[in-house]
């Protein structure tokens, strides 16, 4: 389990050292950077590995769980909008009919 756990902080810092080089960045990564959950996965072998994600298919999954929210956050507030606007207009429209 020892040698799991040194090959996943191995590979850990290796893939931290490309990601500061590419973007220009240097500073040194320990053992107590590394995610617990992280550790974990790899020990069960759950983790997946660099690149095996699609991305778009990540994406889209993303998108598909922030667009409705974004959608219904939206909704709320045109209808927040429009009740404070009846709420204003409303006094000045009784004024106007009588």
């Amino acid at each position: 389990m020892d040698n799991s756990v040194s090959n996943l902080v191995n590979t850990s810092s290796n893939v931290a050292k490309r990601t500061q080089e590419k973007i220009g960045l240097s500073a040194n990564i320990s053992c107590a950077s590394l995610d617990k959950a992280a550790v974990y996965l790899h020990t069960h072998g759950q983790l997946p590995e660099e690149g095996s994600v699609n991305e778009k298919t990540l994406v889209c999954k993303i998108d598909w769980r922030i667009i409705p929210l974004a959608l219904a956050c939206y909704v709320v507030v045109v209808v927040d909008k429009i009740n404070i606007s009846v709420r204003i207009l409303d006094p000045i429209l009784r004024r106007l009919s009588n």
